[in-house]
This record gives C-alpha cells, structure tokens and sequence, in this order.
C-alpha cells in the first residue's frame, strides 16, 4: 500500500477545490515548482500566486505575514 500511495501528486486533487486559494511556491527546488505550478493550474476557483525564487522549502521573510493577510480577507 505505501508503495502505491507512496507519491501523491496535490495537481490531482486540486480541480476539486472550490474556496479560493493562494499559492506560494519557491523555485529553487524545480520539482516542487512545477508540481506546484500544475497543481495551481488546475484549480478553477479565484486564486493568486506568490512566488519566491530564491527560496525552496524554508519559509521566506514574509510568507506568514502574506498567508495570513489572504486568510483575513475569507
């Protein structure tokens, strides 16, 4: 079972989504970039995208500030 459910790509559960979203990929990491970008594409309510090139995983200077401006605008 963890073989098969091992790798959950979030792009296939994201045409479902209905509330809107916002989306903060670093683009150092490539991979979790374009997983990020396909899963972002594939969501058909209002969103937005803030990118952060130089980071990949860590939380750039900001992002909590950012994120939780978005939530107080729900």
């Amino acid at each position: 079972m963890f073989t098969r459910l091992g790798y959950i790509d979030c792009q296939h559960l994201a045409r479902g989504s209905r509330p809107r979203c916002s989306c903060s990929p670093g683009s150092w990491t490539r991979s979790a970039a374009v997983h990020a970008v396909a899963a972002y594409n594939k969501i058909t309510s209002k969103k937005d995208v803030v990118i952060y090139p130089d980071f990949g995983h860590e939380n750039p200077p900001g992002l909590y500030r950012y994120r939780l401006n978005f939530l107080r605008t729900l």
